[in-house]
């Protein structure tokens, strides 16, 4: 279950940790928020590194053109994890990635539509617009010749906290690491040092403790080696 913490009740809690209520005029509201949205993005990475890409697990899904070998990538598209292509039934390619050497490996060969046992190859790719946002696309080799459904299992970035009503799933209390790490920007404006040389401790107190329990989160089925040559959907 989720436990949803709001960006106004996480500033209230900065204010205490930091020890600075009442001090607006020198903490506006607005600069709080960028501080804690700071901390809970470096939350957020330490939760994707602690349990892995399949926590933050989330999948969008587009449709070829037949015509069109590159395709748009969602708007909070941040790591890839897989690429499904479902033909019908239980049956679903899955796409692998193809090396930039091999950009040319597979474009004289007579391909068709995509079916089974044949391999289907993907590459991300990114440009940057005259605005300075990256549209991250992925393409793919051989092109899709007709319509297909294409899921794209991925890890969005993490939410941008803006209004007071506006959440982070804490978990198990989780957001109290954020909470010490805003604390902390705070102190550091004030060069309140030793202050931080405390609250330094507490962080990697609760640190560690999110690291411990993501070992037992599945601890009776753990990870296994893959084969990664064998596990396609095509027969060489």
């Amino acid at each position: 279950m989720a436990r949803g913490v709001t960006l106004a009740t996480l500033r209230t809690r900065v204010q205490r940790a930091a020890d600075i209520e009442g001090a607006s005029a020198r903490f506006p509201d607005s600069e709080l928020n960028d501080y804690i949205n700071e901390s809970l993005a470096e939350l957020y990475d330490l939760i994707r590194g602690a349990y892995g890409q399949d926590y933050y697990r989330k999948t969008s899904t587009f449709t070829t053109s037949g015509t069109q070998v590159a395709y748009s990538l969602p708007s909070d598209f941040l790591d890839l994890i897989s690429v499904d292509v479902p033909l019908g039934g239980n049956l679903v390619l899955t796409a692998r990635p193809y090396m930039e050497s091999e950009r040319n490996l597979y474009k004289f060969f007579p391909f068709g539509a995509w079916t089974l046992n044949q391999p289907i190859w993907y590459r991300l790719t990114g440009a940057t617009d005259s605005t300075g946002t990256t549209a991250q696309t992925i393409s793919f080799i051989p092109a899709p010749t007709g319509t297909y459904t294409v899921n794209v299992n991925y890890v969005p970035t993490p939410t941008l906290l803006t209004g007071d009503s506006s959440t982070f799933d804490g978990v198990a209390g989780w957001e109290e690491y954020a909470v010490i790490d805003a604390a902390m920007k705070c102190l550091r404006k004030n060069q309140e040092f030793e202050a931080i040389g405390v609250l330094t401790g507490q962080k990697a107190a609760i640190q560690a403790r999110i690291e411990k329990m993501a070992a037992e989160h599945d601890a009776g089925q753990a990870d296994r080696v893959q084969d990664v040559y064998g596990s396609g959907n095509w027969d060489w």
